[in-house]
């Protein structure tokens, strides 16, 4: 209800963070299958991630069990499609967590 679905700790510092999953689907206009992840909040009128409620982003391939993460003052978008060859990069949990982490802190001692 708040926005916030778990709350990381990153040295002494918690991240407030909103996950958004999506399972890999065959899009009628498109021909190769994606995840459309819904990047917006919101019932009737969708609005952008905002940094007051919560600093990160978590998106969920949930078939291939893996997450791409992104600092939410970064996201000036309501959607967002991605391919499975994005999701199967190795390093992309821990490079994209640190990455996260490192804006939301600039940001915070900005």
């Amino acid at each position: 209800m708040d926005g916030i679905d778990v709350v990381a700790w990153h040295e002494n510092d918690f991240m407030r963070v909103q996950v958004k999953s999506a399972r890999l689907r065959k899009q009628r206009d498109r021909g190769a299958p994606s995840y459309h992840h819904q990047l917006g909040s919101g019932r009737d009128k969708k609005t952008r991630p905002d940094q007051r409620v919560y600093d990160i982003l978590a998106r969920v391939a949930i078939d291939q069990r893996r997450v791409f993460f992104s600092a939410a003052c970064g996201i000036n978008k309501l959607s967002e499609r991605r391919s499975p060859e994005f999701y199967a990069r190795p390093d992309l949990e821990e490079d994209s967590w640190q990455r996260a982490v490192a804006i939301v802190m600039e940001t915070r001692n900005g």
